[in-house]
């Protein structure tokens, strides 16, 4: 039979007890590194040594007992599963013990149950420790959600479903101008000049529902002050066990739109002028050597429809 490791704390007074101890232990099948001490001194100086899986404590000794031993792990902060030992034990004093944090409790005449008390106790602690690290795994993970959330550029809204602000960033404060409790007070749809962009419609009737569609759009956004602005909207549903809720990630474009506009007005002006002169220029790459652009003048000053693959096809007609 293979055996067990087990790096147990002892904390007893009597030697014959704890050789007893022990030997129940070796006897269940356990390869155990063990320590006996007696007072608190001694016990914290045992917990700085090792890392210790199980502590075996008695319940009543002359200057420390099994609760001192319980409020001195939590006073250092030490998640260790514990078991109580006493020679007499009342009912009264064992849920006392459990309230304390003693995951069990034994009685030294009477060990046959060490065993399975025992592999429960680690059982239990395995799974707590499972738990703990999967719960700090999400804590981090929303620590670092958050951390994205506040410091994004864009505007970032949860809504629930039928459209209620649950949470809001800095970034959506100053671009609608409401303060983070004056968000919690709004509908959704009341940050956008048409709210119906937002909805989605039944299929088959103009009478919309009260959910926030999904999807990617341009509308425009309202302010606080009732100005209006151009906004690009993100929406996507998030659904858990209990609930379901809407992430809006929305993105001020006035800039975007007005260097978009720009752009158009310069390629106009470049067009137009482009038609109305009256000698022939073009624009060649400078790696590749291709013509990009001709302008229209090269049809009738070429007289064919078929104006020169580059640059240097021109040269051939100038006069040297």
């Amino acid at each position: 039979m293979s055996l067990l490791s087990l790096r147990a704390l002892i904390v007893e007074d009597s030697p014959d007890d704890a050789f007893l101890l022990v030997r129940e232990l070796k006897k269940g099948g356990f390869d155990l590194l063990y320590e006996r001490v007696d007072n608190e001194a001694d016990m914290r100086s045992a917990l700085q040594r090792y890392d210790w899986e199980i502590i075996f404590a008695d319940y009543s000794l002359p200057q420390f007992d099994g609760l001192r031993a319980l409020a001195l792990l939590q006073e250092l902060e030490i998640d260790i599963p514990v078991i109580l030992i006493s020679g007499t034990i009342g009912e009264e004093l064992a849920v006392e013990a459990m309230k304390a944090g003693a995951q069990d409790y034994l009685l030294k005449g009477n060990l046959h149950r060490l065993q399975p008390a025992v592999n429960r106790t680690l059982r239990e602690a395995e799974n707590r420790q499972i738990r703990q690290r999967a719960e700090a795994a999400l804590s981090e993970s929303q620590a670092r959600l958050f951390s994205i959330i506040t410091s994004a550029m864009d505007a970032i809204i949860v809504a629930e479903d039928g459209g209620q602000i649950v949470l809001s960033n800095e970034a959506a404060e100053k671009m609608f101008g409401y303060n983070q409790n004056e968000f919690l007070s709004l509908d959704v749809h009341e940050l956008f000049a048409d709210g119906n962009t937002l909805e989605q419609r039944r299929e088959g009737h103009d009478q919309p529902t009260e959910r926030p569609a999904e999807g990617t759009f341009v509308t425009q956004g309202r302010r606080a002050d009732g100005k209006q602005f151009p906004v690009e909207a993100s929406v996507a549903r998030v659904e858990t066990a209990d609930r379901r809720a809407y992430t809006f990630i929305i993105r001020d474009i006035t800039q975007r739109l007005a260097s978009e506009n720009a752009l158009r007005e310069s390629e106009e002006k470049f067009r137009q002028l482009a038609e109305r002169i009256h000698e022939v220029f073009w624009v060649e790459d400078l790696h590749s050597h291709k013509l990009l652009y001709i302008s229209p003048i090269i049809d009738e000053l070429w007289g064919t429809d078929e104006p020169p693959d580059s640059p240097s096809d021109f040269m051939q007609y100038i006069h040297p």
